[in-house]
């Protein structure tokens, strides 16, 4: 089977494809986009457009699509509570996927669209961190002990 069919069998959400979602979350971000006051600004507007592309992107990954998977079948009965403990234990943090999300966003801004290192970095972190835990960017950079 091509990699490409692969990528749009995977799924974001147990009854949802990660292409769906990823169109879904982009067609609303961008209406709430174009209504911004930064509409007319290219830059932004990739930066955002991307963000919205790729920031589950790292869900495609066999980690989380297997431990995806045992979940549903755990909620469906069809795996027992040890089993699925197993599987969570082995797959552990593999499964995350903000950061390989973020890797790539920033690398497709960055190094193929050309966008700065500054709105490249900002998207990565919008990313990283998308599913909270932000941290107020004076304290992130204050290395004073």
């Amino acid at each position: 089977m091509k990699k490409e069919k692969i990528l749009f069998k995977c799924k974001s959400h147990p009854k949802k494809l990660l292409k769906d979602h990823l169109f879904g979350v982009y067609k609303i971000g961008m209406n709430t986009f174009n209504s911004s006051l930064y509409k007319d600004d290219d830059i932004i507007k990739k930066c955002v457009s991307l963000v919205l592309l790729t920031h589950d992107f790292g869900k495609s990954t066999s980690y989380f699509q297997n431990f995806l998977e045992s979940a549903i079948l755990y909620e469906k009965g069809e795996l027992d509570k040890d089993d699925f403990a197993n599987i969570k234990y082995e797959i552990g943090e593999k499964k995350y996927h903000s950061q390989i999300s973020a890797f790539v966003c920033y690398f497709l801004l960055n190094k193929k669209l050309n966008v700065s290192e500054k709105f490249s970095f900002l998207a990565f972190y919008a990313i990283k961190r998308h599913h909270g835990h932000m941290q107020n960017f004076s304290n992130m950079f204050d290395f004073n002990p």
